[in-house]
């Protein structure tokens, strides 16, 4: 395993190697660049399966013999937020030494949705909440929150009766103003007042749509606020089988 583990990390440090190799040089033919961006891509992909691959094996094997469940990351809600909370700032920062502002800070506020939709799905999985249209809703919005925060580049400002507006703003804000009735209505909390002076912000915002700092750093805050919320859901929850005798938490078939 720590080979494999070393062979997956070692083929994923090659691919800023073949960024750098990217942008150093034209690819006139576009057959040869195609080939150039499947290799890379496939050793990405490559390295992330290989990764799971290893993982995975402790994760079954920590299930099996009762000390861990496949949502483990959700019983150490301080360290996840604390780690995210150090890295904000440096990876918001990061964004204006890069050539394509975002990509750090973008791929954090991803995660934190990611993480909250997984949670979603670990609640129903050990029928703490049920797979009803509000709970449904719950996970699609934060998968669109996931998806829209890394995609919507902040490049993006069409010109609106001759202003540019920034569809980064107008995402964050429609996310905003959507937040309290679908976290409302799954059983989670959401303050009116917070969530529609954020909106208000962000849509007014939108109007300086290079405003980095502004919309590299706010999508991570909110992301950040959204997960605190819904892993304290779950925080803290005594595994089935724990060595400390806590309740187990019930699952399907214990009703």
């Amino acid at each position: 395993m720590p080979l494999l583990l070393l062979l997956a990390f070692a083929l994923l440090g090659t691919v800023p190697l073949q960024e750098i190799i990217q942008h150093s040089r034209e690819w006139p033919n576009p057959l040869v660049y195609g080939l150039r961006g499947a290799f890379e891509e496939g050793i990405e992909l490559s390295g992330m399966l290989l990764l799971v691959a290893v993982t995975s094996r402790n994760t079954l094997g920590a299930i099996a013999s009762g000390r861990g469940e496949v949502f483990e990351f959700a019983r150490h809600r301080t360290l996840v937020l604390g780690v995210a909370a150090s890295l904000a700032p440096v990876l918001v920062a990061a964004t204006f030494v890069l050539p394509y502002p975002g990509g750090p800070a973008d791929w954090l506020a991803a995660a934190c949705y990611f993480g909250c939709a997984l949670l979603v799905v670990r609640r129903i999985v050990v029928a703490q909440d049920d797979a009803a249209a509000p709970v449904v809703a719950l996970f699609a919005w934060y998968v669109a929150a996931s998806v829209g925060s890394n995609a919507i580049k902040l490049q993006w400002d069409p010109l609106v009766l001759g202003t540019p507006v920034g569809v980064r703003g107008l995402f964050v804000a429609l996310l905003l103003a959507s937040a309290v009735p679908i976290l409302r209505s799954a059983g989670r909390r959401a303050s009116p007042m917070l969530f529609a002076g954020a909106a208000a912000v962000s849509a007014v915002g939108s109007l300086w749509p290079h405003a980095q700092l502004l919309w590299c750093g706010l999508p991570v805050l909110v992301a950040l606020h959204v997960y605190a919320g819904e892993s304290a859901l779950v925080a803290d929850e005594p595994l089935a089988g724990d060595a400390s005798g806590g309740m187990a938490v019930a699952g399907p078939a214990e009703g």
